[in-house]
Parts: C-alpha cells; structure tokens; sequence
C-alpha cells in the first residue's frame, strides 16, 4: 500500500513540478491526475485502517490511471 501511494504521489509530484516549469497540463493530462489522488488519499486511509477494501479501492483508482495514460499516449500519437 504504501509503495503505490507513494508512487502515485510521486507522478502527482512530478506532474506539478513540470506544470510549475511551465508546461500546461491538457484536458486529459488533468484526468490521469484525479485517480492519482484517490490512490493517494485511499492509500493514506488504508494504511491506518486495515481491511481488504482498501488495498482493491486503491488498485482500481491505480488502474484507472493506468487506462487513462494509455489512451493519452493514443491521442498524443495520433
């Protein structure tokens, strides 16, 4: 848990840092940031209440910016 939080607020950390240097964020680069965030804040949750729910909330929100970043580099490409 603490490993995909942590990765996920380290694309979070990175995704900032690069819009602070001054590349905008597009529409979708937003959307992949959003599941990121959940990731985090469930992965925050998770690690001070146990239970099973948790961990698969925050592999769901992990996936869903996995799917996300596929279909941005699509885009990016088309």
């Amino acid at each position: 848990v603490l490993a995909a939080a942590g990765g996920s607020a380290a694309l979070l950390a990175a995704a900032w840092y690069w819009q602070w240097q001054g590349y905008p964020p597009c529409a979708m680069c937003w959307w992949q940031r959003y599941p990121h965030m959940a990731a985090v804040g469930i992965g925050a949750v998770a690690l001070m209440v146990r239970g099973p729910a948790l961990p698969l909330l925050g592999l769901l929100a992990a996936l869903a910016a996995a799917a996300l970043g596929v279909l941005h580099t699509g885009v990016e490409r088309d």
